[in-house]
């Protein structure tokens, strides 16, 4: 008997199958395998991804809770951006203000600058302009900010993210979720004022809400 030959019919391998032969296909086996588990790995989303969609979904549509930022803005004019129904709440323009720049604030928490925006007049921005120019103008800056943000975000490791976003003050994913909290609270006081000028609500999508 050849040493690279089972010659044995019990192991299930006759004299024609040698070693060589089985090792080849061992080889082909575990090199599918292992393709195959990389390539699973690398559909799966870094969590910074994850973030990031969460992000997209509460400024553009798609999350889970019903209307986002855009499509509730969709269909408010200057003028009732800027009215109050509700009294002794803010309005819709002072809302999208305050969420720009809280979201804003944290963009500049990755950047290394502290933003101490809490209590001052950067916190809830006084409406100067209430024309449809500033309007519009007001809106492309929160889908800007909102954009910047979700880029410097994708350049984090996810490694980075249990750590501070500035010294002494929260993590970067406590920040990073808080964003998307902060939007989304905001979101529904924008709901309740549409509400109360009489304005409809976007139509829910079925599949994006819970079973």
């Amino acid at each position: 008997m050849r040493n690279d030959e089972y010659e044995g019919t019990a192991s299930g391998f006759n004299s024609s199958f040698s070693i060589h032969h089985f090792f080849s296909i061992l080889s082909i086996t575990v090199n599918y395998f292992l393709a195959e588990t990389t390539s699973k790995v690398e559909e799966t989303m870094r969590e910074v991804e994850r973030i990031a969609d969460q992000l997209k979904r509460a400024h553009e549509g798609g999350a889970w809770h019903g209307p986002s930022i855009g499509e509730l803005l969709a269909d408010v004019s200057a003028e009732q951006a800027a009215s109050r129904p509700v009294e002794g709440a803010h309005s819709i323009w002072e809302l999208v203000e305050h969420i720009e720049a809280w979201e804003r604030a944290i963009l500049r928490r990755l950047g290394g600058d502290p933003a101490q925006i809490y209590n001052t007049e950067e916190d809830w921005p006084p409406t100067r302009d209430a024309s449809e120019d500033a309007w519009q103008q007001t809106r492309k800056k929160l889908a800007d900010t909102d954009a910047a943000l979700r880029e410097a975000s994708l350049r984090l490791d996810d490694a980075q993210l249990d750590e501070p976003i500035i010294a002494e003050m929260s993590s970067r994913y406590v920040s990073l979720h808080g964003a998307v909290q902060h939007t989304l609270y905001h979101a529904g006081q924008i709901a309740l004022v549409k509400k109360a000028l009489g304005l409809k609500l976007p139509t829910i999508i079925p599949q994006n809400q819970p079973a």
